[in-house]
């Protein structure tokens, strides 16, 4: 069972949607979709192994309460860095926990 008391970072969700610029190109806007509690921490080596991340790569495991429709292909704001959600797993049976691995995203990517 989580504590709620280790939740203690704010972090928001954001959409990509597809739109078109002025001159025909696509584009992405973003919108929030929320912003949550949340625990956060370094994924251990171990963790990183296991998803085959390589040492340039900043991953972060997010543990919160279940968000409803949440998806692969949206991002996470934290600590004014934006995280690429990788994996999405519910912590218990009840759906009440999730954790999130998400994946730094750098100003080339």
């Amino acid at each position: 069972m989580m504590k709620i008391g280790t939740m203690k970072h704010r972090i928001s969700i954001y959409s990509k949607i597809p739109t078109m610029t002025e001159n025909g190109f696509a584009d992405n806007q973003t919108e929030v979709i929320g912003t949550y509690w949340a625990e956060v921490k370094l994924l251990s080596s171990r963790e990183s192994e296991k998803i085959q991340a390589t040492q340039q790569e900043v991953r972060l495991k997010f543990r919160t309460r279940v968000i409803p429709d949440l998806l692969p292909s949206m991002e996470i704001l934290f600590s004014n860095e934006r995280y690429q959600i990788i994996s999405i797993d519910a912590l218990t049976f009840e759906n009440r926990y999730m954790e999130i691995i998400g994946e730094k995203v750098t100003q080339s990517g």
